[in-house]
């Protein structure tokens, strides 16, 4: 449960690292990789435990202590390494940014009437609540299998889309699409 609160910390940052960090042009890849990469621990999540338990089915706690030490050096790193902005803003917009004030009110009336928004929200939205569901109804299914291939199930469930998200993301930038 305490798990699924740092989702709603974790899914904006992509977005905000890219706001910050890189110019308009590079933003949508910025963005991109940001969350793919972020469904691709997703996909670690399901194989990794597998491993672990088959080698041993008593190392859930060495389980729980290797992920908190993957979990932890990341975010040790940002704190002393990564500033709030870059020294130099990366674009005129960027500088805008800084100089401008913002009104909370006024940005979320204006994101809220903003169709293009809306239907990213609803399409984003939908992609999460269905990749949810469908890696909890699957279970399920597999539950026949041994952990292992339940696992690898799991991984395989996840990377297709990590895989088009990426050919996706570069077709929209090349603008071929």
């Amino acid at each position: 449960y305490i798990a699924s609160l740092a989702q709603n910390v974790v899914l904006f940052v992509p977005v905000l690292i890219a706001d910050r960090w890189f110019s308009v042009k590079e933003s949508l890849i910025a963005v991109s990789v940001g969350a793919l990469l972020n469904i691709l621990g997703w996909a670690f999540g399901f194989m990794f435990p597998t491993i672990m338990i088959t080698i041993s089915e008593d190392s859930l706690p060495l389980i729980l202590l290797i992920e908190a030490i993957i979990s932890s050096i990341p975010f040790i790193m940002g704190v002393i390494f990564i500033r709030e902005r870059p020294k130099r803003p990366p674009s005129l917009s960027a500088i805008t940014k800084l100089t401008s004030e913002t009104h909370f009110l006024k940005e979320m009336k204006s994101i809220f009437t903003n169709w293009k928004f809306l239907i990213g929200a609803i399409c984003f939205g939908n992609l999460i609540g269905q990749s949810y569901t469908i890696s909890s109804v699957i279970t399920l299914f597999i539950s026949k299998f041994s952990i292992l291939k339940q696992g690898f199930i799991g991984l395989l469930f996840i990377l297709p889309g990590v895989l088009s998200g990426f050919i996706g993301t570069y077709l929209i930038e090349k603008k071929i699409v």
